[in-house]
This record gives structure tokens, C-alpha cells and sequence, in this order.
């Protein structure tokens, strides 16, 4: 539910005419293409396939592009940024996860990569996957900003890239 609400908050801001923030930092995306209508967001995102046929294509693709590099992707890279750095300071704490047993390799858009022994994987999957869904921000003092999407978390672990199974507690 609160995805669609936020998919009809962006319809009706394309259809204003409006320019869509990202939500943390506030990164303009746009859609100069579209065509205001009389469809309401109701029924722009209506299951009625006799609906949905009505629907103007370029807006659709353009409501596609806003929303992907908008909503899913650039929110998503923001929170997971700011959740990495909120579980480095944890790491560099000593307080959070023993360090030598645990290490970030890798930021990738909306996944980190951690380096965990084997041992330790029971302790450390459990923590990080609680950290990564937390949707307090950790951000500089003078950016603030209301994180409302939900936040999911998958786990995976193995000896090798092409060897992972998903974490299961």
C-alpha cells in the first residue's frame, strides 16, 4: 500500500508538470515527454485491461523511467549508502561485530558486500540484516529526510560468488 501511494504521489506530480526529488538527496528526475491527462492515478494504474489500453504509452514509459531511477533505484542507493555507513562507524566502534571477523568489500548501488568468516556468519548475518533494514538514516547534520518506503533485506552467504544460498536464521 504504501508503494501505490507513493506511485499516485508521483503520477500526479508528473501530471502537474512537477519535478521529482529524490528523498535523501534530493536528486531531480523529470519527464519531459509526458502529456497531461484526464486519466486519474486510479485508473492510470487500474488491472482493467480495457483501462490500461487507455493509457497514454509515452507516459507510461516515461512514468517507468521516473519511478525506477526515482524511486526504486535512487532511494534505494541512497539508503543503502547511508546504512553502510551507519554499519562502518558500528565496525569501527568495536562495539557492534568483532572486526577481524567481519569487513565490508563492497558497495553496489543497493547491495554491501561483507567479508565474514565462516564461524562467525550465525553472529554477523543476523546484525547486519537488522542494520540494513533500520530506516533511521545516518546522515550529515544539515540533511534531514523521512525514509517511508519499506525497507527489505536479503542475506546471502557462501564460499564463493556462485556458490550463495540465501541466509536463513
Amino acid at each position: 500500500p504504501a508503494i501505490l501511494a507513493k506511485k499516485h504521489e508521483l503520477y500526479d506530480l508528473l501530471q502537474s508538470g512537477g519535478v521529482a526529488e529524490t528523498t535523501v538527496f534530493q536528486r531531480r528526475r523529470s519527464a519531459p515527454l509526458w502529456t497531461p491527462s484526464k486519466m486519474t492515478a486510479e485508473q492510470f494504474f487500474s488491472w482493467d485491461p480495457e483501462m490500461r489500453d487507455r493509457r497514454n504509452h509515452t507516459n507510461l514509459k516515461q512514468f517507468r523511467s521516473v519511478w525506477n531511477t526515482w524511486a526504486a533505484q535512487a532511494d534505494s542507493s541512497d539508503h543503502t549508502f547511508c546504512a553502510g555507513k551507519r554499519v562502518k562507524r558500528l565496525l569501527d566502534s568495536g562495539d557492534w561485530l568483532e572486526r577481524p571477523w567481519v569487513e565490508i568489500v563492497n558497495f553496489e548501488h543497493d547491495s554491501l558486500w561483507f567479508l565474514v568468516k565462516e564461524h562467525y556468519i550465525s553472529v554477523a548475518a543476523p546484525a547486519i540484516m537488522g542494520e540494513m533494514v533500520r530506516t533511521g538514516l545516518y546522515l550529515p547534520d544539515h540533511l534531514s529526510a523521512e525514509f517511508d518506503l519499506p525497507v527489505r533485506c536479503k542475506g546471502e552467504w557462501g564460499p564463493r560468488f556462485n556458490d550463495l544460498k540465501e541466509w536463513k536464521a
